[in-house]
């Protein structure tokens, strides 16, 4: 397995596409705890979905989650919201593991995607959304 320390901008998010790639990047994540994360797979660039106002996306998500430990509903809601609409890929929260959740970590699902950079992925996937 190749470890690769990923620290994306603040200002563009990236998706971490969980498979079997034989490499994991790890992120500093948690705020001001700067706990360390990571996830197997591939980066797939948020602003490739489509969505509008990519560049404002990790002010926004930072808005929600600032020093956040696990994400409530409502945070959850907050960030599916960000994510409907004329995106190449549907995502949302995966509701099922919130508690892994922190400022700069969100596991979500890829529920949609109609990006040709998906082709040959069963959906739903797992993903971690991360700025």
């Amino acid at each position: 397995m190749r470890q690769f320390g990923f620290y994306p901008d603040f200002h563009l998010p990236v998706l971490v596409i969980e498979a079997p790639t034989g490499v994991s990047f790890s992120f500093q994540v948690g705020g001001s705890a700067h706990w360390r994360k990571s996830v197997q797979g591939l980066i797939y660039p948020v602003a490739a979905t489509g969505f509008a106002k990519a560049d404002k996306l990790g002010e926004r998500l930072h808005s929600i989650a600032f020093e956040l430990v696990a994400l409530s509903d409502r945070e959850a809601d907050e960030i599916d919201a960000l994510f409907k609409g004329d995106t190449a890929i549907d995502l949302k929260v995966d509701r099922g593991k919130m508690s892994e959740s922190c400022d700069g970590w969100v596991p979500m699902r890829v529920v949609r995607a109609s990006d040709w950079r998906m082709q040959g992925f069963d959906l739903p996937l797992g993903c971690v959304l991360t700025w």
